[in-house]
């Protein structure tokens, strides 16, 4: 079974629309503008999964391009706004996959920060105070596994 994913982003002003059209172009996600707000913009993956890119692509001059948000799209939203980027998908029921990521722009600098859903099993050990050990995953192996038979 193929994972399925969803993926966007808050909505954040854009400083240069054009150039960030441009820079988008090899990659399979589309800039959504707000209904009220001039340059005011989300973007949305449309790759096959779902999901924001993740793979090099060739683009025009078949030089390879990675696709991340702190060279492809920070450059061109506005200085100070806070780029929030979303992602969730499942493989049936094995596997469901979850991914926050957020992004400052100062000046030239992007500073990033992530979580994932499988941060919760640390947070729910720590907060209430048990070991991470101690707190079942339910993962792709359980599925596969026979049930034991009762008694």
């Amino acid at each position: 079974m193929d994972a399925a994913f969803k993926a966007r982003t808050n909505f954040v002003k854009i400083e240069n629309v054009q150039g960030l059209v441009e820079s988008l172009k090899p990659f399979d996600v589309d800039l959504i503008p707000h209904t009220s707000e001039v340059d005011v913009f989300m973007l949305k993956a449309s790759t096959g999964d779902g999901d924001f890119p993740s793979l090099e692509v060739s683009n025009e001059d078949d030089e390879e391009v990675i696709f991340t948000f702190e060279s492809v799209v920070m450059p061109f939203v506005e200085e100070g706004q806070v780029l929030v980027a979303m992602s969730a998908g499942s493989t049936g029921t094995r596997a469901i996959h979850g991914y926050a990521g957020a992004y400052l722009r100062l000046g030239k600098e992007v500073k990033s920060t992530a979580i994932c859903l499988d941060d919760i099993y640390d947070k729910a050990a720590n907060e209430f105070g048990v070991s991470e050990k101690a707190i079942n995953r339910c993962q792709g192996e359980d599925f596969r596994r026979k049930q034991p038979k009762r008694a």
